[in-house]
């Protein structure tokens, strides 16, 4: 697959997995073609924006992109990837992974509204391997987290 750099500078950004027992959230992406990786599936997140740290992106970019506000004290770094592209291989971009646990999935689902993307499901880990749309470094950061709770 070809991946067209949409932008000169891109910026850092933040990502969440959500997880319920071994099972992740996952968002369809929008199919446009000024976005990375359309149509496929990714963590929640997103670009940082003026001077929030990336704890403050991956907060602000879920209840964004979710309607649900995040318990902080829930919130745990988990990994950072960084990356460059072959057309831009001077800026490394950063991308920090945030792990949230829903305790409760009823309640979770309930007050869950998707304003980004297609579609979203919760996946486990044999699912996800079998997916051939997977943005890249979400399924390298998927990797890993389910490496840690087998």
């Amino acid at each position: 697959m070809k991946l067209n750099i949409i932008k000169a500078k891109p910026k850092d950004a933040s990502a969440v997995i959500i997880y319920y027992k071994k099972e992740v959230l996952l968002n369809l992406r929008s199919n446009k073609k000024n976005i990375f990786y359309p149509n496929h599936w990714g963590l929640l997140g997103g670009a940082r924006e003026n001077k929030e740290n990336l704890r403050e992106t991956a907060i602000r970019e879920f209840e964004e992109e979710t309607s649900i506000k995040i318990e902080k004290k829930k919130l745990f770094f988990f990994n950072k990837i960084n990356f460059s592209f072959p057309s831009n291989s001077k800026k490394i971009i950063l991308r920090n992974y945030y792990i949230y646990k829903i305790d409760n999935l009823a309640k979770f689902n309930k007050s869950f509204f998707l304003t980004e993307g297609m579609d979203s499901n919760f996946f486990d880990y044999d699912r996800i391997r079998k997916m051939e749309n997977v943005v890249p470094y979400d399924k390298l950061a998927l990797d890993m987290f389910f490496s840690n709770i087998r």
